[in-house]
């Protein structure tokens, strides 16, 4: 009885350590690519950041991605609006801004300016909860002027974490592996290839974090290449063993 108390104990601390506690919502949704006009700064507003629990929530802001051209500055606004130089709301013991249950706060708001030279950014905003690093909501900024170059995915991801290992392996009706991307691509998909090379299967991924499920039981036993492919360039590569 008592380690089925303790049990339960454990249980309801697991789950309010990871439990949600923040909801970001906009007016609008944000693009997938943005256009940043050369002269005029790109505004993201009408954010709205709501507290979905029960008891009052200190959120700050973490601007965790900051991959952007050369001369080209992103800032945000919370408390106050801070310079492109800084990362984190209000300083590293800051509370952060308390939202009562229930209540949201509007006043977040996302800018870049290009300064005159044309290039692409890929930028992630963290809006987290001061008390427990594990509770936050992610955003992502992408954009591009007129005539830039997009950025390529492949600079932006850890091969290590892109592509998790599949489950169960070996395996023999089914595989799982699961993808997380920095921001949505076009053109993903996994490749299961065999040792020669050649390709066996090719599955679309959604974006950009999906468990992807691999049917092995048409497959032959032996050895398999699962390669992450996304705008060209492979990202990842795990091995695969079937064995019926």
């Amino acid at each position: 009885m008592k380690n089925f108390i303790l049990s339960l104990l454990t249980l309801a601390a697991f789950n309010g350590i990871f439990a949600q506690s923040i909801e970001v919502t906009s007016d609008l949704p944000i693009p997938a690519m943005s256009t940043l006009d050369l002269n005029n700064t790109l505004d993201f507003k009408d954010f709205h950041v709501k507290n979905i629990s029960s008891q009052s929530v200190d959120v700050r802001i973490n601007r965790v991605v900051n991959n952007i051209t050369t001369d080209h500055e992103t800032y945000f606004c919370w408390e106050y609006c801070y310079d492109s130089g800084t990362s984190i709301s209000g300083g590293a013991s800051a509370a952060g801004i308390a939202i009562a249950p229930g209540a949201s706060i509007d006043n977040f708001t996302f800018h870049v300016n290009a300064n005159g030279k044309e290039g692409c950014g890929h930028v992630v905003v963290h809006f987290f909860n001061k008390k427990n690093a594990n509770d936050y909501v992610e955003k992502v900024f992408d954009y591009c002027t007129l005539n830039g170059t997009t950025l390529s995915i492949a600079s932006d991801v850890n091969a290590s974490k892109v592509l998790s290992a599949p489950m169960p392996n070996p395996a023999s009706d089914i595989a799982v592996v699961r993808v997380d991307l920095p921001r949505s691509t076009g053109n993903t998909y996994l490749l299961v290839s065999d040792l020669a090379g050649k390709e066996i299967s090719r599955i679309n991924v959604n974006q950009p974090t999906n468990m992807v499920t691999i049917p092995t039981s048409a497959f032959n036993t032996g050895l398999y290449y699962l390669s992450l492919v996304a705008e060209g360039n492979v990202l990842a590569t795990q091995k695969l063993v079937v064995n019926h």
